[in-house]
């Protein structure tokens, strides 16, 4: 939550306009909407390679392995 006290909700909104926001977990997703954020990407599994994962997949690429 420290850049959204950086910054004023409309220049977050701004400087967030058309970027995908991605979430490890629940916690998190909830904090930012709270914030007035949208979450994109938010995993089954709440660790960074679960994580990691679901970007790469929104990307549009295939994960082989660990």
């Amino acid at each position: 939550t420290n850049l959204f006290k950086l910054l004023s909700e409309a220049e977050l909104r701004e400087k967030l306009k058309g970027a995908t926001i991605a979430s490890i977990g629940p916690i998190t997703s909830r904090t930012l909407r709270d914030c007035g954020c949208h979450v994109d990407i938010e995993p089954a599994e709440h660790t960074v390679a679960g994580l990691v994962r679901e970007i790469v997949k929104h990307c549009g690429r295939v994960v082989t392995g660990d």
